[in-house]
């Protein structure tokens, strides 16, 4: 391949999970067409072909002509845990690229020609190992930018200012501290970001929370992972030359206020690039390519729309990562469906499901288990209605973006605050609360004085009670209100949109 003669180049490297890698793999895309670009993707082995795929999904039939300016590149084997290897395959991969010379492909060995010296560098949120890496190898000669792949509210209590509702630079105040008294450093991290104290959080864009409603089941972030990594993402903020935010102005306005008015004081940018969903003809075909099951799937869409009519169907998945939720609970739930009448399609290993819930949704008949579904087909098929959801960013955006109103029962991370955004701030949703477990999760709820009772008969009561209210005209209203959402979200990459002006003077600013 011959040298790339585009001056414009970016590096992404993106968390390696893939709601982080995804959302960053089609804002390439979308840099790529605003303006004239190279983009290279550094992702793992793990992520290759799935990248790879979602560049294809978001091209148009004559976009293959672009495929050299994003240039997806594999460091290796190293997964989230080897964060020591994958960070050394890093550096030696950023002193490659600032050097002008070729990258190679670790997995299939393919060698790309070498590209003009980076402009920037987008990292996520969690790079910290990657910016002192950066840092120690460039200095200031390249920009560096965070990408935050989740809801922006939720940022600012554990990584935010005190004067946005923060804890501030945690990390900076346990060295003193432990100077001081003597204590570990880990100690005191961990007892001001992992140990909730029955205090109420106040962040833009969010009603008052206790802190103990950000974690409505058992928090499994390992300890080491909040005191290497999140006790130093104050730090990447607080250095880094701005941030691109996956959101809207008009999905959170307050949260993007403030946001500015937090980067404006040391005069770096922050820059909306939402929605990040492929569409068109070649998103759902190649989407659906990536699914064994996609054309029973597809089948069982249209017979429910047929039979059952539009808006019928309950779609329930709970992401790409493992989740915590009391398995008890969730065949409790199947079970209200069924008794209702809902036909019900569910991304789930079935190996994982015990042999007498297969039995009774084969004899249902309206019900479809598949261990990997495409999820965007389906929550724009019209006989889809609504969605149970553990309130990740991109499903969340997936599901307003396709209209359909969405049903949470969030795990942690910013699921909780997602799940308070649509169902209080948007009146466009519900959100389950006897499915909460765990010490944290047993609390009291400040914003509406509930308590989760925590037993099978409490959450069979809530489930049946959401069911029948979403199904009913309540939802419909529900509905009503996420669609005036969706058609102001559907807008901001179009002229005037907030991300099209955004990543515009994002791009002109390199």
């Amino acid at each position: 391949m011959s040298e790339l003669t585009n001056d414009r180049h970016i590096v992404a490297f993106p968390f390696q999970a893939w709601g982080h890698t995804r959302p960053l793999v089609n804002l390439a895309t979308q840099l790529m067409r605003m303006r004239p670009c190279t983009v290279t993707l550094l992702v793992t082995d793990k992520f290759l072909e799935q990248a790879q795929a979602e560049v294809g999904r978001n091209l148009a039939s004559d976009g293959h002509a672009y495929d050299k300016y994003i240039r997806v590149v594999s460091l290796g084997k190293a997964e989230i845990q080897d964060s020591d290897r994958l960070n050394q395959s890093f550096e030696v991969a950023w002193k490659g690229l600032v050097a002008g010379e070729e990258i190679v492909c670790q997995k299939m060995n393919t060698r790309y020609a070498a590209a003009p010296k980076p402009r920037a560098i987008i990292i996520d949120l969690f790079g910290v190992q990657a910016f002192g890496a950066i840092k120690a190898s460039s200095g200031n000669d390249v920009k560096v930018y965070v990408f935050n792949a989740g809801f922006t509210a939720a940022l600012f209590h554990l990584f935010g200012p005190e004067s946005y509702g923060g804890l501030g630079n945690v990390r900076g105040k346990a060295e003193e501290e432990a100077r001081r008294t003597g204590e570990s450093m880990s100690d005191i991290i961990l007892r001001e970001m992992a140990i909730p104290k029955g205090e109420v959080i106040r962040v833009p864009g969010m009603p008052p929370m206790y802190d103990h409603e950000y974690e409505p089941q058992p928090n499994g972030v390992p300890p080491h992972i909040i005191v290497a990594m999140f006790s130093r993402v104050y730090g990447l903020l607080e250095g880094c030359d701005g941030i691109l935010l996956y959101t809207t102005e008009s999905y959170e306005p307050a949260a993007v206020k403030a946001m500015r008015g937090w980067f404006s004081e040391a005069s770096r940018g922050v820059y909306v690039c939402g929605p990040l969903v492929p569409n068109g003809r070649q998103a759902v075909e190649n989407e659906t390519s990536q699914a064994t099951d996609s054309a029973a799937i597809e089948t069982f869409l249209n017979t429910t729309l047929e039979a059952s009519g539009k808006q019928s169907l309950l779609y329930i998945s709970f992401g790409s990562m493992p989740h915590n939720a009391k398995v008890d609970k969730l065949w409790t739930f199947l079970q209200v469906v069924m008794d209702l009448g809902i036909p019900f399609i569910m991304s789930y290993s079935s190996d994982d499901m015990p042999l007498s819930v297969q039995n009774r949704i084969t004899l249902y008949q309206k019900g479809l288990i598949s261990p990997w579904t495409p999820q965007q087909t389906i929550l724009q098929h019209p006989a889809t209605g609504w969605f149970l959801t553990h309130g990740g960013h991109n499903s969340v955006m997936e599901s307003i973006i396709a209209g359909v109103p969405m049903i949470f029962w969030p795990f942690g991370a910013d699921q909780p605050l997602s799940a308070v955004h649509v169902t209080d701030n948007l009146q466009a949703g519900y959100e389950l609360i006897e499915c909460r477990n765990g010490t944290e999760g047993m609390k009291p709820i400040y914003r509406n004085g509930k308590t989760a009772q925590g037993t099978i008969e409490a959450f069979k009561s809530e489930a049946l009670d959401i069911l029948r209210k979403a199904f009913g005209e309540e939802g419909e209203q529900k509905r009503d209100n996420l669609h005036r959402v969706a058609e102001a979200m559907r807008r901001e990459w179009d002229d005037g949109g907030s991300s099209k002006r955004d990543m515009l003077g994002f791009l002109d600013s390199l």
